[in-house]
Parts: C-alpha cells; structure tokens; sequence
C-alpha cells in the first residue's frame, strides 16, 4: 500500500488529513498508523451531532484504546470553521482541542469517495483500522450501534 494509493471509502486505505486544531496547530491522520481510529465529522448547527458529542465521553470509554478525532466539517452558519469555532466546540462537550480538527465542504464527496468522505448526513462516523484501512462507517447518530461498531473493529484487529 502506498500513500497515494488511497480513498474514502470502505475498505481501501484513507488518504492523510492534515488539518488544523482547536489549539491552532496541524495534526495528521497518518501519524496515528498502528492505532484503531473513529473520525467523528459534524455540524456545529446538527442537533444529532450535539448529542453525539455530549455522549463522546461515553462512547470512547466503551471503545478503549481507540483514538476518536471530531471533525467539524461546518459551523452554525453552514460554513467551514475556524479556531474559535473548534474552541467552543470541544469546551461545550469537554473534548481535548488536539482532537477536534477543522474540515469543511472540500472533504465532502458523495459522488465516488475519492477526492472526500461519500456522506450526505451529519454525524458520519469512520471506523479506521490499526493499519489506516476504512472498517466501516456509520451515517447519524446511534449510540449503541456506534459502541457495537467499535466492538467489531477492536475484534477484527
């Protein structure tokens, strides 16, 4: 597998993000190889995404030793976010600024996956083996089939 060689979608390897932080620095997905990942992408202005972010607490408990990054993908006005933004994202929902990132529209793509995630609803979660692979996504908000999800990753691992 090479960098290059990389889409969004399930079961193929997922191309590096390198976005920036609620702490205003760059962080990037492949420096997390050899770990199980969830990216969380969400809307400051979706009513699942607040619920599923007041239970991240939860939910990367059951986890366990899965990185969980949020990705805002849009604020309350439906446009990309900013540092500000991400603050008040991840102090409204007690969430660590190294893990909240800022995305936007560029990393939507419904059409093939190859150029963005293929979503058309917020929150969309992407389950992400310890070798970068998409395991399987979940579009909207439920708990426990977000918690079951992560289950059967960690025993696919």
């Amino acid at each position: 597998w090479k960098p290059d060689d990389c889409s969004y979608n399930i079961g193929d390897h997922i191309c590096n993000l390198r976005l920036i932080t609620a702490y205003n620095t760059v962080n990037e997905l492949y420096n997390y190889h050899g770990e199980p990942i969830v990216l969380e992408m969400t809307s400051m202005r979706c009513s699942d995404c607040q619920r599923s972010s007041a239970a991240n607490d939860y939910m990367i408990t059951m986890g366990g030793n899965i990185r969980w990054i949020t990705i805002i993908m849009e604020n309350e006005a439906g446009m990309n976010p900013n540092v500000s933004d991400a603050k008040r994202w991840a102090n409204a929902f007690s969430l660590s600024y190294f893990y909240v990132w800022l995305g936007g529209r560029t990393y939507i793509d419904i059409h093939n996956g190859k150029t963005g995630f293929p979503y058309s609803s917020y929150p969309y979660y992407v389950l992400i083996n310890d070798d970068l692979q998409i395991y399987t996504v979940v579009e909207g908000f439920d708990k426990d089939e977000i918690v079951n999800k992560i289950a059967d990753l960690k025993s696919s691992l």
